[in-house]
C-alpha cells in the first residue's frame, strides 16, 4: 500500500484530459490579464462572493479577510502559486508579486493557449460561449456546445432570458406560428452542429424551475399572443424545451444540463425525471452534481441509461462535497457514468479547478483502495474513464 498514493498521482497528473465544460473568454480579454481580472473573472468575483475584488493591495484587506476560506479563493490561489512559482500565499502583502507575474506572463499573448494545451493537458475543451452562442473563439482546441436558452424566450421580439438573448433577435427572424417556430429551431440547431457544435446546453436553471411538462401545441402558440399570459409563456417554453430533446436525439448531440446552483427554485436534478422518460434517446449530461440536491444525480444516473453526471464546479463549490459524492457515486454507477469540465472562464482558474478535481479523484480512489472496494487497475481504469474516455464517448457519438 505505501506505493499506491504515489501510483495514483502519477497516473491522474499524465492523464491527458477531454474538458466537458467551460467559458472560455475570447484572447482580446487575455490580453489584458491581472490579478484584478483573473479573481474578477472567476468565482471569486462580486458576482458569486458578494463582495468587491480589489484593484490594488491598497483596498485588499476586507476582501481577504472575507473570502479566504472560501474554496474558490483556497483553490484559485493554489494554481497561481502553482503556475507562477510563488512559495507565498497570496494576501495583501503578496498582492503585487502575483499581479506582475501574471501581467508579465501574459505579455505573450498566447500564454492563455499554452496553460490549457500544455500545462493542462487538455485534448479537447467544450465551450459554452453564452455571449456568442455556438463559438469557438478561433481555436481548434475547444469544441462548442451550443445554449439554447434564446430559443424559450423568441415567443415575442421583447423576451430575453437571463444571458439577454433571444433567438429570433440573435437569428433575424419574426415568427409567430408555433409549427414555422419549431421548423426554425430544429434547422438553427442542425447548422450548429454542421458548423462543429457537439452538443447543446440548457442553463434554464438561472431563468426558471428545469422541471418540463408536456404541453399540446395549441398551449404552445397562446404564447406569441399580445396579451400573453404566464401560464401561455411556460407552455411554450414546455413545448419548445420537449421538441428540443427530440431533435438532440435525432441528430445525435449530448444534451448538457445546468442543474443544482443557480436561481434555486426546483432547479434540482429530480425536477428532470419525467423529461428524461420521456425521451429514453436523448442523451442527457447532468451538470455541476445538483448541489446541495447532490442524491439527485445518483439516482438518476443509477436508474437511466440514458443520463450521464458531470462533475464540473462541484470540486471547485466544495471539495468534500465532491469527495462525498464520488465516493457514492462509485458505488451506485457504471465507470463510464462520469466526467469532469472547468467550468472556467479563465486558464488560471480552469488550471486550479483541474487541480482540484485530480487532488479528489486521489483522495477517494486511495480510500477505495485501502478499505479493500477496488484494486489499483480498477482505479486507474477510473481515472482515465472520468478524465477523458467517457466525455471522448459521449460528444463523438455521432454520424
Amino acid at each position: 500500500m505505501s506505493n499506491i498514493p504515489n501510483r495514483l498521482a502519477d497516473t491522474i497528473r499524465k492523464q491527458r484530459v477531454f474538458n466537458t465544460h467551460a467559458h472560455h473568454l475570447p484572447d482580446a480579454q487575455h490580453k489584458e490579464s491581472s490579478l484584478t481580472m483573473i479573481l474578477s473573472h472567476s468565482y471569486t468575483s462580486e458576482a458569486w462572493c458578494h463582495i468587491p475584488v480589489p484593484h490594488s493591495a491598497a483596498t485588499a484587506k476586507e476582501y481577504f479577510a472575507k473570502v479566504g476560506t472560501r474554496s474558490y479563493f483556497v483553490l484559485l490561489q493554489k494554481g497561481l502559486q502553482a503556475l507562477y512559482q510563488i512559495d507565498k500565499p497570496l494576501n495583501q502583502q503578496t498582492w503585487d508579486m502575483y499581479d506582475e507575474r501574471i501581467r508579465h506572463a501574459h505579455s505573450d499573448p498566447y500564454w492563455h493557449m499554452k496553460i490549457l494545451h500544455d500545462i493542462c493537458g487538455y485534448d479537447t475543451v467544450v465551450q459554452d460561449a453564452y455571449w456568442s452562442p455556438g463559438s469557438n473563439n478561433g481555436h481548434a482546441l475547444f469544441q462548442p456546445t451550443f445554449r439554447i436558452n434564446c430559443f424559450l424566450y423568441g415567443y415575442n421580439l421583447e423576451a430575453r432570458d437571463h444571458n439577454n438573448n433571444n433567438a429570433q433577435i440573435l437569428f433575424n427572424h419574426n415568427i409567430t406560428d408555433i409549427d414555422e417556430y419549431i421548423a426554425f429551431t430544429r434547422e438553427t440547431i442542425q447548422q450548429k452542429k454542421q458548423n462543429g457544435c457537439v452538443g447543446i446546453k440548457s442553463a434554464l436553471a438561472y431563468d426558471r424551475p428545469i422541471a418540463i411538462n408536456p404541453v399540446s401545441k395549441s398551449q404552445a402558440q397562446a404564447a406569441f399572443r399580445p396579451n400573453a399570459t404566464t401560464e401561455d409563456i411556460l407552455s411554450f417554453q414546455n413545448y419548445v424545451f420537449n421538441q428540443i430533446c427530440t431533435f438532440a436525439a435525432e441528430l445525435q448531440l449530448p444534451f448538457q444540463i445546468h442543474t443544482g446552483m443557480a436561481a434555486m427554485n426546483r432547479t434540482n436534478a429530480m425536477e428532470l425525471r419525467p423529461l428524461i422518460e420521456r425521451h429514453p434517446n436523448t442523451t442527457f449530461l447532468l451538470m455541476h452534481g445538483s448541489y446541495p440536491w447532490t442524491a439527485d444525480i445518483a439516482g438518476l444516473i443509477h436508474t437511466y441509461r440514458n443520463v450521464f453526471a458531470d462533475l464540473c464546479y462541484l470540486p471547485q463549490l466544495s471539495p468534500s462535497v465532491a469527495h462525498r459524492v464520488l465516493h457514492e457515486l462509485i458505488e451506485v454507477s457504471n465507470s463510464d457514468k462520469l466526467c469532469w469540465g472547468c467550468d472556467t472562464w479563465t486558464s488560471e482558474e480552469s488550471y486550479s479547478s483541474l487541480l482540484s478535481i485530480r487532488e479528489v479523484l486521489a483522495r477517494v480512489l486511495y480510500e477505495k483502495i485501502a478499505g479493500n472496494y477496488i484494486d489499483i487497475e480498477t482505479s486507474e481504469y477510473y481515472v482515465n474513464g472520468v478524465l477523458f474516455d467517457n466525455a471522448k464517448k459521449i460528444f463523438e457519438k455521432q454520424p
